[in-house]
C-alpha cells in the first residue's frame, strides 16, 4: 500500500491520492482508505483529481486540483 503524499497537520497526518484523470473512480480512493484502517488516527483521506466537482466518497474528500489554492487541507 503507497499513498503519494502524507500531509502533517500539527498531530493529523492526512493521506492524499493525486489523480490527473478528470474522471474520478473509487478505485483512486482505495489506497488513501487503506492508509487509515492501517493508521486509524489518520485524518479523513483526501483525493485530488483533474474534474471540476468537489464531493464525498465514502469518507474521502474528493477536491478539483483547481481549487488547491482556496482549499485548506
Amino acid at each position: 500500500m503507497e499513498v503519494d503524499l502524507i500531509l502533517a497537520r500539527g498531530n493529523d497526518r492526512i493521506p492524499v491520492e493525486i489523480k490527473s484523470g478528470m474522471t474520478f473512480r473509487k478505485e483512486h480512493a482505495a489506497h488513501a482508505l487503506r492508509f487509515r484502517e492501517v493508521d486509524p488516527g489518520s485524518a479523513a483521506p483526501v483525493v485530488i483529481y483533474g474534474g471540476n466537482e468537489r464531493f464525498s466518497h465514502a469518507g474521502c474528500e474528493v477536491i478539483p486540483w483547481r481549487e488547491m489554492g482556496h482549499t485548506p487541507l
